[in-house]
Parts: C-alpha cells; sequence; structure tokens
C-alpha cells in the first residue's frame, strides 16, 4: 500500500480565524468551503483541522466536550460532511486533530467521574491527597499553571491535569479509555476523514 500520507502538502487549518463565512466575527466551515479553490490552486492537497469539536475554549479547541459533533461557531455535522465531500471531489484529503491526552472539565465522561462509584471514575487520574487530603499527591507542575492536581472540593480526591485544570488528563492505563478513543476514530474515518 502507497504512504500517501508522506507524499502530502498540508494547509492546517486553524478554523477560528481562517474564514469567516457567516459574518459574526469568527471562521467557520462555510468559509473553509468558500476556500476549497484557493487551497487547490496554492497545491495543497490536504487539510488538516485543528480541533473543532465543541469546546468551552478554554484551551480554544483544545479542551473538547464532545469528541463526535462540530463546535457550533464553526457549524454542524452536516455541513462538515458537505466540506469533506467537496474536498474528496478535489482530490482533497483531510484529517482532524484528535486531542486524547485530555478532555475538557465539562465533558459527560468527567462530570460523571467525580463521583468515586462511577465507572467513569477511572477514565481519569484520580488520587488522594496527602496530609489527610490537604496537599496534592505529589509536586508535578502543570505546563500551563502551577501545580498538575485539582482538588474536587466533593469528593475531596484531587485529579491529574499536565495542562490547564480545565483539560483533566485521560488515564490510558484504563483500556476502557482506549477503546473510547478507537470508537471516536472509527466514527470519523466512517464519515469518510482521511485520517
Amino acid at each position: 500500500m502507497k504512504d500517501w500520507y508522506k507524499e502530502l502538502v498540508v494547509y492546517q487549518i486553524w478554523l477560528r480565524s481562517f474564514c469567516d463565512g457567516n459574518g459574526d466575527g469568527i471562521g467557520d466551515l462555510q468559509g473553509v468551503l468558500s476556500k476549497l479553490d484557493y487551497i487547490k490552486d496554492l497545491g495543497c492537497n490536504c487539510i488538516w483541522f485543528s480541533p473543532l469539536y465543541p469546546s468551552p475554549n478554554a484551551d480554544y479547541g483544545y479542551d473538547i466536550a464532545d469528541y463526535k459533533n462540530i463546535n457550533p461557531e464553526y457549524g454542524d455535522l452536516d455541513l462538515f460532511k458537505r466540506v469533506l465531500d467537496e474536498a474528496h471531489k478535489r482530490e482533497i484529503k483531510v484529517i482532524m486533530d484528535l486531542v486524547v491526552n485530555h478532555t475538557s472539565d465539562e465533558h459527560q465522561w468527567f462530570i460523571n467521574s467525580k463521583d468515586p462509584k462511577s465507572p467513569y471514575h477511572d477514565y481519569y487520574i484520580w488520587r488522594k491527597g496527602k496530609k489527610n487530603g490537604k496537599c496534592p499527591p505529589n509536586n508535578w507542575l502543570s505546563c500551563f499553571e502551577g501545580g498538575a492536581w485539582e482538588q474536587d472540593e466533593k469528593s475531596g480526591e484531587y485529579y491529574l491535569h499536565v495542562f490547564a485544570k480545565k483539560q483533566p488528563d485521560l488515564n490510558h492505563d484504563n483500556p476502557k479509555v482506549r477503546e473510547e478513543v478507537k470508537d471516536i476514530m472509527r466514527f470519523w474515518l466512517d464519515m469518510g476523514v482521511d485520517g
């Protein structure tokens, strides 16, 4: 099988600032649709979308609240499918940035995980604190803001966030999490996304 991905000329699109197709000041899929011929004329044969999933935008899309949908600011699944089909008509492949180190703290998995008895609790990295729960489990630092552990007031436990505190880390030691990631990838690949 040909390694097609090694021969791509990729145009990465940060959707929020790429092209505003509906006049609200935010780039969107309608804007991408209007620029497909332009991208093709540049000699590009692939679009790489930075995250365009629903997100509270604590980290502008890298805090994903729903892996199987499109942020309403950008459009919807029907419009995405239209962009995908029109890109393929122009022999432009479409790759989506999939962030699976963490989710948004507004993702339903995380909301459910706050209950230690929930099956989703082990989807994230929760630990009891030291000194009767008054101190984080260790002194790890976040890439974005101070310590890498945030305490949930209700349960008293701490969750790990290597990035922002609104981006709790997923527990990839849990096979169910790995299966969820595979399911997300199948969803987009079945729709026709190339990678």
